[in-house]
C-alpha cells in the first residue's frame, strides 16, 4: 500500500477509538484505488512499435522499456510489479489476441518501474504480435506526492464513515449549549488531497505526453482485444 495505518493517525490525529486500524486499512485500500483512476491512464502498446518502446524486437532480446512511464499500479494493490503489466498475443496470421496468463511471453521481471523497464520470461517470438497492456503514471508510485495523496485522502474518508463532528459546549446561566458542527477534517483533507492531485498531475517526469497521438494508437489496440 501507498501508506499504513500509522501515517494516517499521525497526520489526521485520528486514534483507534474514532476507527479501528481494520476500517482504515479498508479505507487506505480504496483510496489507492480511486488515486490510481484519479492519476492513471490505461494504455495498449504494440510491442516492436519504436514510438512507445526502446528495445529490439528480434526473436532474441528479452529486455525492453516503455518510453511512456512510469509504471502505474494496474491491480489497484497500492505497489507496483510483474503483475501490473499485461500481454496479449496471436499468431502473425491469427486475427484474435489472447491475454497471456503463464508461458514464454509473461514478464518476469520489472527492472526499473520509474523508466518503464521490464524483462519477459523468454524473448518475443517474431511469428507472434503482442500488445502489452499498462497503467502510465506521472510520477513513481512511491513518490512522497502519492502517499500524501493516500493520507489525505484516507483521512477524508475517515472522518466521512465516522461521521464525526466538532463539538463545543458553553453554558448561558444555568444553561449548557452544545454545538456540533461539521468536523473541519472533512473539507480541510479532501481540499488538500485535490491540491496534491494536481501537483502530482503536473509531475509528468520526462518528455511532453503527445496525449491525443497516445489515446489513439491506444483506443485502436483495444478493439483488437476486445
Amino acid at each position: 500500500m501507498y501508506a499504513g495505518t500509522a501515517d494516517v493517525r499521525l497526520i489526521s490525529n485520528l486514534s483507534t477509538n474514532d476507527i479501528s486500524d481494520a476500517n482504515l486499512e479498508s479505507l487506505i485500500s480504496y483510496a489507492a484505488e480511486q488515486i490510481n483512476a484519479d492519476i492513471g491512464v490505461t494504455l495498449f502498446t504494440k510491442l516492436g512499435d519504436s514510438n512507445y518502446f526502446v528495445g529490439d524486437y528480434d526473436g532474441s532480446n528479452k529486455t525492453f522499456a516503455l518510453k511512456y512511464s512510469p509504471i502505474g499500479d494496474l491491480d489497484n494493490n497500492g505497489t507496483v510489479n510483474t503483475s501490473d503489466i499485461e500481454v496479449w498475443y496471436k499468431a502473425n496470421t491469427a486475427d484474435t489476441f489472447t491475454k497471456m496468463t503463464s508461458g514464454t511471453a509473461t514478464i518476469s521481471s520489472i527492472d526499473d518501474n520509474e523508466m518503464g523497464k521490464f524483462t519477459f520470461t523468454t524473448a518475443p517470438s517474431l511469428t507472434n504480435d503482442y500488445i502489452v497492456k499498462y497503467v502510465w503514471f506521472p510520477i513513481p508510485f512511491d513518490h512522497p506526492l502519492i502517499k500524501k495523496a493516500t493520507i489525505e485522502l484516507t483521512s477524508y474518508m475517515a472522518f466521512l464513515k465516522g461521521n464525526l463532528k466538532d463539538v463545543t459546549s458553553y453554558r448561558l446561566g444555568k444553561m449548557q449549549v452544545v454545538k456540533t458542527a461539521r468536523h473541519p477534517g472533512l473539507v480541510s483533507f479532501y481540499d488538500r488531497y485535490v491540491q496534491t492531485l494536481g501537483q502530482i498531475r503536473g509531475g509528468t517526469i520526462f518528455r511532453a505526453v503527445n496525449w491525443e497521438m497516445v489515446q489513439k494508437m491506444s483506443d485502436e489496440l483495444v478493439e483488437d482485444i476486445s
